[in-house]
């Protein structure tokens, strides 16, 4: 009895080894995939249920694990409405609103095409300072998601 399970245990354990490397190789040629992007030094992925899959380095927070989904294309029936204005002084409404943003970790956010604007120009200001590049970037992909969009969160750290 013990020699059956001593050779269950070897077998098990030589399939693992051998499986193993092949795991490993995976990320090797992950810019060759078509639904990769990397840009602005963070890796997005397409995914192709439709969810867009975002890894962004911050030297504040550490990297953040965003998901989103198209409102065209979801319904996320427990979303938490957010409205996030712009911020263009270190006091107006939009820091209030980004900081309330960034404590709803891990929850899904339903933002509007506006909101979501207001939401990747703060982003930009704050981490480039370039306002035409913000409003660039804000602009072209907000206007991707005229019915607004969801949102995840998880902070990974440093």
């Amino acid at each position: 009895m013990n020699r059956k399970l001593l050779g269950i245990a070897v077998t098990l354990l030589a399939v693992a080894m051998l499986a193993s490397p092949v795991v490993a190789i995976g990320p090797q040629n992950a810019e060759k995939n078509p639904n990769a992007v990397f840009d602005f030094g963070w890796a997005m992925l397409n995914l192709p249920s439709g969810q867009l899959t975002e890894w962004v380095p911050s030297e504040e927070l550490g990297t953040i694990f965003f998901q989103h989904k198209n409102a065209a294309d979801f319904q996320i029936r427990n979303a938490e409405v957010m409205t996030i204005r712009m911020a263009t002084s270190p006091t107006s409404p939009g820091v209030a609103d980004m900081m309330a943003f960034f404590e709803a970790e891990n929850e899904w956010i339903f933002l509007s095409q506006n909101s979501y604007f207001n939401f990747l120009f703060n982003s930009f200001m704050q981490t480039t300072g370039n306002i035409e590049l913000a409003i660039t970037i804000a602009t072209d992909v907000s206007n991707m998601y005229p019915d607004g969009l969801y949102i995840r969160f998880v902070m990974i750290g440093n």
